[in-house]
């Protein structure tokens, strides 16, 4: 079966998506989906368009950290719980200088900030409602890249994001807590991850792994057997319209609220 992989700058992402799906192609995407609310609502549109005629849309974006091992047996951990979690993810991104290409198409909210509130949705496992969030102010130096993102869950639960670009890189870049029900789990940068219940902590060491591999394999598996993307589409919408909702809430001082969808979609995906 042929398929599209695209892996070209951000603004151009959804264009291809878009093309893949009216040729009846399965697609995979490196983050993000769509740069803008625009592009964004161009796929949905195209998605739905497909289902309508008939077709079995696949469209797949590289959110790889949800399929990394130690992510996998994090939400294990936390798998029969029945009260809301309280998620923490800290990201020390590290500075750019203004005139990095990766400010560009929705800066780095959209094009790297967007994995870390896919991880969040994934762990938590329930549809994000509101976003608010903050940025430091900096003048032009980190170009507002040093932003406090809250999101709130329909479940109840609450993951805290900070994104920072004026750390020291000699810090590991990625470092993630959960509580929930009198447990902790600790994860740092993929390679540890400590699980701790009733005063005892098992610790899971592993060669950095941040899911790319095991990403790839299902997609490749998905496309061949006709079987629908590892990623559901509407959280594929979901996450990329929750990082439009972060610059809406820093730009508008706001908690900023998710839902939006294209008429046909909730119905058919």
């Amino acid at each position: 079966t042929d398929a599209v992989f695209v892996f070209s700058r951000h603004d151009s992402h959804a264009d291809y998506v878009v093309k893949a799906l009216s040729h009846h192609k399965p697609v995979f995407v490196e983050k993000p989906l769509a740069s803008n609310p625009q592009q964004l609502a161009e796929v949905q549109h195209a998605f739905v368009s497909e289902l309508e005629q008939g077709g079995s849309p696949f469209v797949m974006v590289g959110f790889n950290r949800r399929f990394a091992p130690l992510t996998r047996e994090l939400r294990n951990f936390f798998a029969k719980r029945r009260e809301p979690m309280m998620v923490h993810v800290r990201i020390n991104a590290g500075h750019l200088p203004p005139g990095h290409w990766t400010h560009e198409d929705g800066g780095r909210i959209v094009g790297e900030l967007c994995h870390f509130v896919d991880w969040a949705r994934f762990v938590v496992d329930s549809s994000i409602e509101t976003v608010q969030a903050s940025a430091l102010p900096d003048g032009t130096r980190y170009q507002r890249d040093n932003v406090a993102s809250t999101l709130r869950f329909q479940d109840g639960s609450i993951a805290n994001l900070l994104y920072l670009a004026n750390g020291d890189k000699t810090v590991p870049k990625e470092y993630f807590e959960v509580f929930c029900e009198g447990s902790v789990a600790r994860l740092e940068d993929f390679r540890v991850l400590s699980l701790t219940r009733n005063g005892k902590t098992r610790q899971i060491k592993l060669k950095r792994d941040k899911g790319h591999s095991r990403e790839l394999e299902l997609t490749v598996e998905a496309i061949r057997s006709g079987q629908s993307a590892p990623i559901p589409f509407q959280q594929l919408v979901e996450v990329t319209e929750a990082t439009f909702a972060i610059h809406r809430a820093i730009a508008n001082d706001e908690v900023a609220t998710l839902g939006t969808q294209v008429p046909g979609l909730a119905s058919k995906v």
